[in-house]
């Protein structure tokens, strides 16, 4: 999948979601929008905080839009 740039709006490690504010995402046909997304591993959220622009994939995991790599934009 492609990396999609995005900002961070808000995370909430306990449950393994992130919300992001993203460009469109080609491979799940989703619009740019501000939407909030599980993550396949909660390890990579540590360090991640609002405001932070991330680069992010995103897969289809059981059916859900998921964020399966996040890293920050250099």
């Amino acid at each position: 999948p492609p990396f999609v740039n995005a900002e961070v709006v808000k995370v909430d490690a306990a449950k393994g979601s992130v919300t992001l504010k993203h460009e469109d995402v080609p491979n799940l046909k989703i619009p740019a929008m501000t939407m909030a997304f599980s993550v396949a591993d909660k390890k990579m959220l540590k360090g991640v905080k609002a405001q932070d622009k991330v680069r992010v994939q995103f897969d289809t995991v059981k059916g859900k839009a998921m964020v399966t790599k996040l890293e920050r934009s250099r």
